[in-house]
């Protein structure tokens, strides 16, 4: 029974379910100075590419710095968080996740399965922090599983020592998983937390994304 449960580690949804070849451009480990074009499939931790003339290259997911798809999905590789669950947790090595926010601090989106007793399973993900400079990325603990957020604002309070706005946000209990990408994107950006995010259930994590400008400069791409 208690094998059942175990966290079955695996990419985010959408590298599990990309069955298709999307337009978009990738940088590779060996030299990230380049960018190449062509179709993206991603499958488990691979990046298969196919180019113009429908040559196929599979890479390892240790190989691929970055990937960003033509519906403005952004993969970047990073290593050393901790991917946990109710009952185990493992460290990960070069893994692709989805990049959601990035300048000073990149917010990262990992995602995995819990299977059920049936041997299914449901989808959930985790966010990641990685600071400018830092080799590693951190886990951040999920606000409903850490005694009302208390683990969840201990890991991302200092990250807003500047922002007395945000200070405020965190203390009145306002930040939680549904608006944290908005937290992040306001502390890259240097702009306002914007108010429709607090407005509890309503924000979302898909909402924010959507409803968030990339900023150019963060992106390798110049899109």
């Amino acid at each position: 029974m208690l094998s059942r449960l175990l966290l079955i580690l695996c990419c985010i949804a959408p590298l599990m379910s990309n069955a298709q070849f999307i337009p978009g451009a990738y940088i590779l480990m060996d030299n990230p100075q380049k960018v190449y074009a062509g179709d993206l499939k991603y499958d488990k931790s691979t990046l298969t590419v196919k180019d113009k003339s429908g040559k196929k290259i599979t890479y390892k997911t240790d190989e691929v710095y970055y990937a960003k798809t033509a519906n403005n999905q952004r993969y970047i590789s990073t290593s050393g968080f901790e991917a946990l669950s109710t009952f185990s947790s493992q460290v990960m090595g070069n893994t692709l996740v989805e990049l959601v926010d990035s300048g000073r601090i990149c917010l990262m989106r990992y995602g995995y399965i819990v299977s059920g007793g049936s041997g299914g399973g449901t989808s959930h993900f985790m966010y990641l922090l990685k600071q400018e400079g830092m080799p590693n990325a951190v886990t951040v603990p999920g606000y409903v599983w850490t005694n009302q957020g208390k683990k969840f604002y201990e890991a991302i309070t200092p990250y807003a020592a500047n922002r007395p706005d945000l200070q405020k946000l965190l203390a009145d209990h306002r930040i939680n998983d549904r608006n944290l990408i908005a937290f992040f994107h306001a502390i890259n950006s240097g702009q306002p937390f914007p108010a429709l995010e607090l407005r509890g259930k309503e924000a979302t994590p898909k909402k924010a994304v959507k409803e968030i400008k990339e900023r150019p400069v963060e992106d390798p791409f110049g899109n």
